[in-house]
């Protein structure tokens, strides 16, 4: 039986996966942070979620090199009123969520997080993909 919408399971699942933080880069080191051996992309950024990232980032970075690497791009609090345009997600190996690609359980969990109808589409579309290839 397919679920219907499986959406709020997998938020009740993973609702603690990694610390959220919304920052701002500037436009010219987005392709740099993205391609840092010491992030993993996720969410929009993310090749799996068939959406294209444009203008943004969606990371998950390891909590004990994200200053780091926030540093290194000079990742800062976005300017009032104006959107982040990095999603960076700090994760804690110790709490059995170590990886070397996000899974996609936790891609489809980030898409959810967002409110555009394509990201929750995506994020639909990849949770009932993993969870019938659970059970095949």
């Amino acid at each position: 039986m397919a679920l219907e919408d499986p959406l709020p399971l997998l938020k009740a699942w993973l609702p603690r996966r990694a610390r959220r933080v919304e920052l701002d880069i500037n436009q010219a080191d987005l392709a740099d942070l993205r391609n840092d051996p010491r992030v993993m992309l996720s969410g929009v950024s993310h090749p799996s979620s068939g959406l294209l990232a444009g203008n943004e980032a969606e990371v998950y970075v390891r909590d004990s090199v994200a200053p780091a690497v926030m540093d290194d791009y000079l990742l800062v609090d976005p300017p009032p009123g104006t959107p982040a345009n990095v999603v960076l997600h700090a994760y804690d190996g110790g709490i059995g969520f170590d990886f070397n690609e996000v899974p996609i359980l936790a891609l489809a969990a980030d898409l959810s997080e967002r409110v555009g109808v394509r990201e929750l589409a995506a994020a639909r579309n990849l949770a009932r993909r993993a969870i019938a290839g659970s059970t095949a």
